[in-house]
C-alpha cells in the first residue's frame, strides 16, 4: 500500500524541482567543468518559489490488467511543469523557448517582440 500523504508530497515537491529546472537552475559548464563549485552560488528554487498552493491528486485505482500493483511515483511530479511553462510562453508571445533554463532575459525578449 502507498502513502497518499506522501504520494502527493513527491507530486508538489516534483513540480517544485520542475520550476527550478525550467527557470532558474543552469549548470553551466567549461571545458568539461562545472562553473559553479558548490550550490551556494547555484539557482536552486526556495520556498519563496513554490506556488502558494497546488491541486495534486493521485490515481487510487490501476487500469485494467495492470499486473505490476501499485507504484511509488520517483520524480514523477517534474515531468508537466517545463511543457507547461513553455506552452504558457508560447501561448502569450508566439515564441516556442527550446532551451533550459527560460532566462529572464529571454522570456522579455519573447514578450517584447509579441
Amino acid at each position: 500500500m502507498i502513502d497518499v500523504a506522501a504520494y502527493l508530497g513527491q507530486m508538489e515537491g516534483g513540480a517544485v524541482q520542475g520550476i527550478g529546472f525550467t527557470l532558474t537552475e543552469d549548470a553551466t559548464m567549461r571545458d568539461g567543468r562545472y562553473l559553479t563549485g558548490n550550490l551556494d552560488s547555484y539557482m536552486l528554487p526556495g520556498i519563496q518559489d513554490a506556488p502558494a498552493a497546488m491541486q495534486i491528486f493521485a490515481l487510487e485505482s490501476l487500469d485494467d490488467g495492470d499486473e505490476l500493483g501499485p507504484r511509488g511515483p520517483g520524480e514523477l511530479g517534474i515531468g508537466a511543469i517545463t511543457p507547461a511553462i513553455a506552452n504558457a510562453l508560447a501561448a502569450i508571445s508566439g515564441v516556442w523557448p527550446t532551451v533550459t533554463p527560460f532566462s529572464p532575459e529571454a522570456i522579455l525578449a519573447a514578450l517584447e517582440a509579441a
